[in-house]
């Protein structure tokens, strides 16, 4: 057993947990992009005539600034000042979608990169039991063959009343990769997929069953809903937190040292 423990994980159990971390931390810095361009846009009415005027002295330009560039400028001025104002809402209600996807991406990795790397998958009830249509499992190459299982596992095992974690561990769990997950981590997580449900799926305005499932939120039907720094911020470190604790269950698992293994996340200010 002590010769077991001093293993290290392999490559592909490491693989969805770094992937994980490079979406989201690429997704930050994209955000923190964004977020300068559209603070910059605020004095674009400014610079479009300080380069205007540049361009006159220098004689590369005649004539004044065209009043269509004029009204232009103020547009996208007005437009990030408004943004800015709200707390940057239409930018971390995009990220918010796109962060709950990077989540479901991860636990499908794991599932996919265990059955890929595990022949006897099939002998565990949760798979053999599947009912697969050989007519359109044999046209798919291999790849695709293992995400069309994931599809009909899914199905299966998390059907539409499970959200956040509690879906997560219930496919998680024919793999004996379930386990205890942090409450706090649990509600946030669970209230970044019902935000995300309302954001894609009804234009972004609050419904009665995303009052019911999250009345702390203290939302009104018809809301539009609003992202802000702060609560994005707190769906980004839980999904990295619960992350980080799939991630670990492996050194009980499967006995290994996880102690060398360096996951890193840049965060968000």
């Amino acid at each position: 057993m002590d010769k077991e423990k001093k293993e290290s994980l392999k490559d592909w159990c490491k693989a969805p947990f770094k992937q994980l971390i490079e979406d989201v931390n690429e997704l930050q810095e994209h955000l923190r992009l964004i977020i300068f361009s559209i603070q910059r846009s605020t004095r674009l009415p400014q610079t479009l005539e300080a380069i205007h005027n540049y361009r006159k002295l220098t004689d590369s330009v005649e004539g004044e600034l065209q009043e269509e560039q004029r009204i232009e400028a103020h547009k996208q001025s007005s437009l990030a000042t408004e943004e800015i104002n709200k707390g940057f809402p239409f930018i971390f209600n995009q990220a918010t979608i796109l962060l709950y996807s990077h989540l479901e991406s991860l636990i499908k990795e794991i599932i996919t990169s265990f059955i890929k790397n595990n022949p006897d998958y099939i002998t565990l009830k949760e798979f053999s039991t599947l009912k697969i249509q050989l007519s359109e499992y044999e046209g798919l190459n291999q790849d695709e063959k293992f995400d069309y299982i994931y599809f009909l596992y899914e199905r299966a095992i998390a059907p539409g009343f499970f959200y956040g974690t509690k879906r997560f561990e219930a496919l998680l769990a024919p793999i004996k990769m379930n386990g205890a997950v942090n409450s706090i981590t649990e509600k946030n997580i669970f209230e970044l997929a019902q935000l995300r449900n309302v954001l894609l799926h009804k234009s972004g305005r609050v419904d009665k069953t995303l009052i019911e499932r999250c009345p702390w939120l203290n939302l009104k039907f018809g809301d539009k809903i609003l992202v802000n720094h702060i609560q994005y911020k707190k769906y980004c470190d839980s999904v990295v937190a619960y992350n980080m604790t799939v991630f670990y269950r492996f050194e009980n698992i499967y006995q290994v040292d996880l102690s060398e293994t360096k996951i890193e996340y840049s965060g968000l200010e």
